[in-house]
């Protein structure tokens, strides 16, 4: 598996979307997280890989939205711990109650958001292996749905079984079979999938995750509606409505909020021996776009629960 396999299981607590990104990051995702809800994210990572699976646990206390590049050779089963409706949208779409996310065989990327109290699990597992093990163990039905829909809704015994599993996993390493991905298929198939989510390919949605990509990468700072329509090319009101519905914003706070996350971390990063690096919470705040003090200290501390001086006392 090409997921980093990094010696026992990895947990870490995370308090910004850029501490996620950089945990995430650690594993061999290259994601793009956004901090969907103001005040004081408190979140928590938990991962254990191997050759045969890789198992990753997500907490957050806060609303937030993760983009990133899919692995071709693998295939992700996401479960909300407790099988609760709409915790989790996956591209737009609620995840539904004891449904296993994330298995169609045809996206190249993953794009969900969390709501607050998110508690998720996922299991990464050989593409091919369970495509296999899928067709030869009573899976043929499963196979078909996957090729065109992103969830599988599985029996309420058979989505807790699943859950108890990987959190058994998750616990106990030692406890992991020769061959997960069989132990998996026995909980998943065709006897304890009842049906399946049809995809719905939204393009506004799309618009979304590129121009969180974009915002990332600092290629649009200072493009007003219509320049962010025409480097997307799409219509204003397609790129208002999808961030609206699906992030609850309008693109031009998508990108704010971006700004401000990068103003937090160089706060709390900051360098006093670098020659080059801002000394002030001003030159900090205006390096990325920020003119108006007030207005910045009052956007940050809507967004992290405390006023920019406090962060930067933080420092590391």
């Amino acid at each position: 598996m090409s997921v980093r396999r990094l010696s026992g299981l990895v947990d870490h607590r995370f308090s910004s979307a850029s501490e996620l990104e950089a945990l995430l990051a650690s594993i061999g995702f290259e994601a793009q997280v956004l901090q969907l809800e103001g005040g004081v994210l408190q979140g928590r990572f938990q991962f254990l890989a191997d050759q045969r699976v890789a198992l990753l646990r997500l907490q957050s206390s806060l609303g937030i939205s993760i983009g990133c590049a899919r692995k071709a050779e693998m295939i992700c089963c996401g479960f909300e711990l407790e099988g609760k409706p709409d915790v989790v949208l996956a591209h737009g779409q609620p995840i539904a109650p004891h449904a296993v996310a994330g298995v169609s065989l045809a996206l190249s990327y993953s794009f969900f958001q969390f709501r607050s109290g998110a508690d998720v699990v996922i299991a990464l597992l050989p593409k091919q292996d369970l495509i296999e093990q899928l067709e030869i163990c009573g899976g043929q039905q499963c196979l078909r749905w996957m090729q065109s829909h992103n969830q599988l809704l599985l029996h309420q015994q058979a989505h807790q079984a699943l859950v108890g599993l990987l959190r058994h996993w998750l616990a106990d390493p030692g406890a992991i079979p020769s061959d997960p991905t069989a132990a998996v298929v026995r909980l998943l198939n065709d006897d304890t999938v009842h049906g399946a989510v049809p995809f719905r390919w939204v393009t506004r949605f799309q618009l979304v995750f590129d121009l969180i990509a974009l915002g990332a990468r600092g290629t649009i700072d200072g493009l007003d509606l219509d320049q962010l329509a025409d480097r997307l090319s799409c219509s204003r009101r397609s790129l208002i409505q999808g961030c609206k519905e699906l992030l609850g914003m309008g693109p031009k706070e998508v990108l704010r909020i971006q700004r401000l996350e990068q103003v937090h971390q160089a706060l709390l990063r900051h360098d006093p021996k670098s020659a080059v690096a801002p000394q002030t919470v001003n030159a900090v705040a205006e390096r990325f776009g920020f003119q108006s003090r007030g207005h910045f200290a009052a956007a940050y501390r809507r967004q992290f629960g405390e006023l920019p001086a406090a962060s930067f006392r933080k420092r590391a």
